[in-house]
């Protein structure tokens, strides 16, 4: 019994070790990442996040790192996957009790704006709706999910649901510098 004991401390201090190891490896390259995106050089960032996956493939925070990278590199199908798989990752977290970092609603909201966000650079207006929705749901005086579904509202023609965006962002927001803009859109879209 004394020597069980004795191997599983072994065993917990080399994963510790071990644990404590990636971790330093994975900031370090959070550091190169850093780096590259800050010069542009997307291809070697991308290679920096992949390995960092490599070495903790549940991690939302590395996963949101690059689909913002692909949002910045206008790359926005591959964006739209990472955030997509974010949300499975999200879902897998959520369903197991020893998980410690469990996704918050507002996680949730975030990472469906974020989808959101890329579907509108696909173009694909009711994919880009429906996941702002999602977000809404979630965090219903967010100005920042309130201004793209008005933006989406306008792009689709619901001028009635860009309405209640921007009547319900005026509520929230009330000092947003975009409303004027916003309510001289609508109405020169309803003549």
């Amino acid at each position: 019994i004394r020597l069980e004991r004795q191997a599983a401390v072994s065993v917990a201090k080399k994963s510790s070790e071990i644990t404590g190891l990636t971790d330093n490896k994975i900031e370090k390259l959070k550091e190169q990442a850093a780096v590259a995106e800050g010069e542009k050089d997307y291809v070697e960032a991308e290679q920096k996040y992949i390995e960092m996956i490599t070495l903790n493939p549940n991690s939302i925070e590395i996963y949101t790192q690059l689909g913002d990278m692909y949002m910045e590199m206008r790359d926005f199908k591959s964006a739209d996957e990472t955030y997509r798989y974010i949300l499975v990752l999200m879902d897998k977290k959520m369903k197991d009790p020893k998980e410690r970092h469990v996704p918050t609603g507002n996680d949730t909201a975030e990472i469906n704006a974020d989808i959101a966000e890329a579907n509108i650079g696909l173009e694909k207006w009711d994919e880009s709706m429906r996941f702002i929705e999602k977000s809404i749901t979630f965090a219903p005086n967010n100005p920042k999910y309130l201004d793209l579904l008005f933006q989406i509202s306008m792009k689709v023609g619901d001028f009635g649901r860009a309405d209640q965006s921007l009547t319900k962002l005026k509520e929230v927001n009330p000092e947003n510098q975009k409303l004027q803009e916003f309510i001289e859109q609508l109405a020169q879209a309803e003549k």
